[in-house]
């Protein structure tokens, strides 16, 4: 695979008056272009199967010398593809990716007096995608040297928020903001429920799904304490999205969904102490299926997949001597469903982290990091039908900082 990435931004920041009220505005736009160049080999091992016909019965069986012998095994004490697949074939398919984005953007904060400021923001993007096949593909969906695949969306989105500042140490708001997610053009055998792929039934047509449309309400207050040391942040809010793009079976992702997620978030973070630091936080997010596709009515009321009702983090580190630091954390993630069409989910885990640093002198420090203490077991995401990946057990790193 071979891709080229190009962006640019451009902004102007200012500030004016007009009468009692004062204006700091922001006005701007970006640009970025991607292109990708992707093509599929077919390996053949040494008993004449490639990677698209050997068993997973050959696969499993590692015990046999005859195995072994055919590539169907690789060696633990030296390992490596090179005795599995050996040879490899011409391209069996090859396609062009091509992104094009351009965005618009101007944001007005208005004070109106120390206490009262009202935000306001509108952005133009435009997205262009396109997927050109240079060979033809097989498969679920096949395609001929020539046939392209494209996307082409323009949408507006909105903000706007009211700051009510009571104390110059804090401040509570309430905002509003509308955002969108158009249907991307991923490279050659990549899926994706953004994307516009070869690897579904329905893929031919994505082109014509509507971007995901969602609204924002949240109200939330941002607090400095401890003579600025540490701020705290909460915020309750409701994201409700049109056009959810939802799995209707194991092939096709339609664009008929609606989906509300509620919820509600708080962290702190900074110096409780001139020693004591502290970065914690937690979140509750309510998600709901409220209005599935045509023909996955079944859907309706559950959450959505990959979405932690209840998630948290917590990490501390105390100076216990002038050049010794010692630091332990938490990490907490609930269940999640992994698909709306089975009651499939990755489980919920609680791993646990610790650190300790010692300052050699000013520019020299000794940092070790122990994670997964507990070596839990656990799994991070997962495929919507059939494989998940696992987090890491338990591992330890000691590093030599220098600074200068």
């Amino acid at each position: 695979m071979d891709s080229d990435a190009y962006s640019d931004q451009l902004s102007l920041r200012g500030k004016f008056n007009t009468g009692t009220l004062k204006h700091s505005f922001n006005v701007g736009t970006e640009w970025s272009f991607q292109e990708t160049d992707q093509g599929v080999h077919t390996f053949t091992n040494a008993a004449g199967e490639t990677t698209s016909t050997i068993l997973d019965s050959n696969i499993q069986n590692c015990t046999s010398a005859a195995a072994v012998a055919n590539g169907w095994c690789t060696s633990l004490n030296n390992p490596g593809n090179g005795a599995f697949y050996d040879t490899r074939g011409a391209i069996t398919a090859q396609s062009t990716t091509r992104s094009h984005n351009v965005g618009v953007y101007a944001l007005d904060s208005i004070e109106f007096n120390p206490q009262w400021l009202l935000n306001l923001g509108v952005r133009w993007d435009k997205f262009e995608t396109e997927k050109k096949y240079n060979k033809d593909v097989g498969g679920r969906t096949p395609h001929k040297a020539g046939d392209k695949l494209e996307s082409d969306t323009d949408y507006f989105s909105y903000q706007a928020g009211l700051v009510f500042k009571p104390t110059e140490d804090g401040s509570i708001y309430l905002s509003y903001a509308t955002s969108a997610n158009p249907v991307g053009v991923l490279a050659e055998g990549d899926t994706g429920s953004d994307s516009i792929s070869d690897s579904g039934t329905a893929s031919a047509s994505a082109n014509d799904l509507k971007p995901e449309e969602a609204r924002t309400f949240e109200l939330g207050t941002k607090w400095d304490l401890f003579n600025n040391r540490a701020n705290l942040t909460a915020a309750v809010f409701r994201t409700e999205k049109q056009n959810t793009r939802i799995q209707i079976d194991p092939n096709t992702t339609a664009n008929a969904g609606k989906s509300k997620v509620d919820g509600f978030e708080i962290s702190l973070n900074g110096k409780i102490t001139d020693k004591w630091d502290v970065s914690t936080g937690y979140s509750y997010l309510d998600s709901e299926i409220t209005e599935a596709a045509y023909n996955a009515v079944a859907q309706e009321g559950k959450p959505l997949p990959f979405v932690a009702k209840n998630s948290a983090t917590l990490w501390s580190t105390y100076k216990v001597m002038p050049q010794l630091t010692l630091g332990a954390g938490v990490e907490y993630r609930d269940q999640v469903f992994v698909n709306t069409t089975a009651p499939k989910y990755l489980p919920t885990y609680t791993i646990y982290n610790a650190m300790a640093k010692y300052d050699v002198n000013k520019n020299v420090n000794l940092q070790l990091n122990i994670n997964n203490i507990s070596d839990k077991r656990y799994f991070t995401s997962a495929h919507a039908a059939h494989y998940a990946f696992e987090g890491n057990g338990r591992n330890a790193v000691l590093a030599i900082n220098f600074k200068y």
